[in-house]
């Protein structure tokens, strides 16, 4: 059977799992193209050590922070963001299990981050330091230029734009000030797995609260006959006599 008659019979949630893999991956071979061509190469500061996933993982908590403070602030802007995504993006992943969500989130967290920060945010810095900018000044206008691609590629909704250019900040800073793109891709990749996550779960909790209660019917005792005590029937049929 072909791999695309199988990917369409498959269930929609797996089918979700894997285009979304897909695609994330996706960026990262577009990333090593387009570096390729132009002289750069978006793997050659991404080093697997120790320091570096734990530095990754430390980087998730001000996201989580940040992602905290949009499911609580009040507003027209930040309702709508919310009900966005319980309306329209968590319904898409109802049906994946954990490793469906982990799966997808460690494509995105390496796509991107090549993409984005291993190949835009270092082909900017080294073209305005070119210009005779300084390196700082280079540094600095590269993150948020890369941020603000990052930001528009995840058009949600506007207030999500804004969002996402804040996050894409952050993890350009990440880049720069650890050398080391393992750094944000794993706290990407972490931020949207426990993202995902939260969703869902919180969506499948309202949805248990919303059923109604099992209705459940006592059954006669033994030695009964439709719930009456034998002596009682016996007493009342002697007095009927």
């Amino acid at each position: 059977m072909p791999p695309l008659t199988v990917l369409a019979a498959a269930p929609a949630p797996l089918r979700i799992v894997v285009v979304g893999t897909a695609f994330e991956l996706a960026l990262g071979l577009v990333a090593w193209l387009l570096g390729f061509l132009i002289g750069i190469d978006p793997f050659s500061r991404r080093h697997w050590t120790w320091e570096g996933l734990a530095w990754g993982g430390a980087a998730i908590l001000p996201m989580l922070a940040m992602a905290g403070a949009a499911f609580s602030l009040p507003g027209r802007a930040w309702q709508e963001l919310r009900d966005f995504l319980d309306e329209v993006v968590t319904p898409l992943f109802l049906g994946c299990r954990g490793w469906h969500l982990l799966l997808l989130s460690l494509a995105a967290g390496w796509g991107e981050e090549l993409l984005f920060r291993g190949l835009l945010q270092r082909g900017i810095a080294a073209v305005v330091a070119a210009w005779g900018f300084s390196s700082t000044a280079a540094t600095a206008l590269a993150v948020l230029v890369a941020a603000a691609a990052f930001g528009l590629a995840h058009p949600l909704t506007r207030l999500y734009v804004v969002g996402a250019t804040a996050l894409g900040a952050y993890l350009g800073l990440c880049f720069e000030l650890s050398g080391n793109l393992v750094v944000p891709m794993v706290a990407h990749a972490g931020y949207d797995f426990l993202v995902l996550a939260f969703l869902v779960h919180r969506a499948r909790a309202r949805e248990a609260r919303r059923r109604p209660p099992e209705v459940r019917m006592d059954c006669p005792a033994a030695g009964t006959s439709g719930g009456q005590d034998p002596a009682a029937t016996g007493s009342a049929s002697g007095d009927s006599t």
